[in-house]
């Protein structure tokens, strides 16, 4: 039986674990030794410091993190070969232990709730062009009267740095458009910011 076996359960009946703060937060449940999950937690904030933005959002999703650490050199990171090594292998452990659990952000699942209802409301055409900013709200466990520039914030990221979109400016602008001619014509949505030109 897995250390962390008698944690499942528990972890399954709530939200996945979409970003690099929800798997540092899940190691805390894991039956291991306080020091073992101190250097993992610590693995993974030093690996958020060199790829991600400090705040510990990006998707854990150990395929686009592992590549984004292959472009780094142990030098580049600022640590010795062995400590890089050390960061990674840990890393790798971290994943293993939440192996299950993860959310998989390039998996389009079904729209539920308030986004399902909102979505069956649309012409295909509308459909298409608030599809992927639905989806990312949703997964972000974002209602849609609680729409914000915040969430856009969240979003732009996600579109840049995570989907990895070539015209993720357009896609952006398009979808805030989407959403702005669809809240004028309700009173429970609110208006988002536009990107300046």
């Amino acid at each position: 039986m897995n250390n962390n076996d008698h944690n499942k359960g528990k972890i399954k009946e709530g939200r996945p674990l979409l970003t690099l703060e929800h798997l540092r937060e899940y190691l805390l449940e894991c039956d291991l030794p306080a020091s073992q999950i101190a250097f993992l937690r610590s693995a993974i904030k030093r690996v958020d410091a060199l790829i991600g933005h400090g705040l510990l959002d990006l998707p854990a999703d150990q395929r686009v993190i592992f590549d984004r650490l292959e472009q780094l050199s142990p030098a580049m990171a600022g640590m010795t070969d062995q400590s890089f090594a050390n960061m990674k292998s840990r890393l790798r452990k971290a994943f293993r232990l939440a192996r299950g659990l993860l959310f998989n952000p390039r998996s389009r699942y079904a729209l539920t709730g308030d986004w399902a209802e909102l979505q069956g409301s649309l012409d295909t055409k509308m459909r298409r062009a608030t599809s992927r900013l639905f989806h990312f709200a949703a997964s972000q466990g974002v209602l849609p009267r609680h729409m914000s520039d915040a969430v856009i914030e969240r979003f732009t990221v996600h579109l840049r740095d995570e989907a990895m979109i070539g015209d993720w400016l357009g896609v952006l602008r398009g979808s805030i458009k989407a959403w702005n001619k669809l809240a004028a014509m309700r009173d429970d949505l609110p208006h988002l910011t536009p990107p300046r030109p």
